[in-house]
């Protein structure tokens, strides 16, 4: 990784965490070197918030199989805020009367998943749009029949808007079942995750109370043990992935 000795936060517990190059770093659009040290001093805020196993969501197993684990396959990302530490900005357009932010500390959790698990998920979550895409695309073509057609524009239009409903509906009665069926094997839940459960009582949540998901090979972010070995200076602290190229 590129080191900026202009940078306030350079080869500091952040810089490690972040891992990325000088040039593609949050850090690097702050105004002033105090914008970069209250970054620094808010991740000690954040740190100590997490739970101590919280490496484990990047382990060599899946997070998401309830019974035998399987093997990671890759990650899927999940952005996780919490309130501290505080956090105020203007009320009108980041002028006038300050107020609290809602997030305070946001970590992006790169958490290990199998390929059946994987699998399970990204069908649950396209049943919630294939079933409404297709009810659109058969209520369009039916409105198009010069009889259908003929019967006018606002009987149409309520065609066209029930179907939509109709079939966003269904999508997500669908989705539900296709979860329920596979919930003995899979997690879709993250917070029932051991370790995101105990985040969540430390007062973590999802910014996203539905999350797209959205897998990757290697993790988005180091672990917080490498970064801690990595400023002691221990060899081979940076491990990136469980997944073999």
């Amino acid at each position: 990784m590129a080191k900026n000795e202009k940078c306030g936060i350079s080869d500091s517990d952040l810089c490690k965490w972040i891992n990325k190059d000088c040039e593609k770093c949050y850090v690097a659009s702050l105004k002033n070197e105090d914008q970069a040290k209250k970054a620094l001093e808010d991740f000690e805020t954040t740190l100590s918030l997490l739970p101590e196993d919280f490496d484990g969501l990047q382990g060599p197993e899946c997070q998401f199989c309830r019974e035998e684990k399987g093997k990671a396959a890759g990650y899927m990302m999940a952005d996780f805020a919490h309130s501290e530490p505080k956090s105020e900005v203007g009320m009108f357009f980041g002028f006038g009367k300050k107020v609290r932010r809602r997030v305070g500390s946001f970590v992006i959790a790169s958490i290990s998943v199998c390929r059946s698990c994987r699998k399970n998920m990204l069908v649950a979550d396209l049943l919630k749009w294939i079933l409404p895409a297709a009810v659109f695309a058969i209520a369009m073509a039916a409105v198009s029949v010069p009889a259908v057609a003929s019967i006018g524009s606002l009987p149409v239009i309520l065609i066209v808007a029930l179907s939509i409903l109709g079939g966003y509906l269904a999508g997500r009665l669908v989705s539900k079942a296709y979860k329920n069926a596979k919930n003995k094997k899979t997690r879709f839940d993250v917070f029932e995750i051991p370790v995101c459960a105990k985040m969540r009582e430390r007062g973590w949540f999802l910014l996203q109370d539905n999350p797209n998901f959205l897998f990757t090979k290697r993790p988005q972010t180091g672990k917080i043990s490498a970064m801690k070995k990595a400023s002691r200076g221990d060899e081979g602290a940076v491990q990136t992935s469980f997944i073999n190229d």
